[in-house]
């Protein structure tokens, strides 16, 4: 407990992160979510659930509005095809 009102908490991390703690974990968690898609091959229900999501729709919304793009889309624009 930090003993401080979560009021005061919320006005300190709007003033230096620009971000609610909510915003700010939802943008962490999107972020490892970036990373987990460029790098292994876990569904997306899997990653969603992996950073903290309980519900796969709410997590495309929020990486949609994040990125600009789907999960799927992201993890597609970092597949390498392999050069015949």
């Amino acid at each position: 407990d930090l003993n401080y009102h979560f009021g005061y908490i919320s006005r300190c991390m709007k003033s230096i992160y620009g971000r609610s703690p909510l915003e700010y974990l939802n943008h962490f968690r999107i972020t490892q979510a970036e990373i987990l898609l460029m790098k292994t091959d876990f569904p997306v229900y899997a990653i969603a659930e992996m950073v903290g999501f309980n519900h796969v729709s709410y997590f495309v919304s929020l990486f949609q509005q994040q990125t600009g793009t789907s999960p799927l889309k992201y993890r597609k624009a970092f597949i390498v095809k392999p050069k015949i």
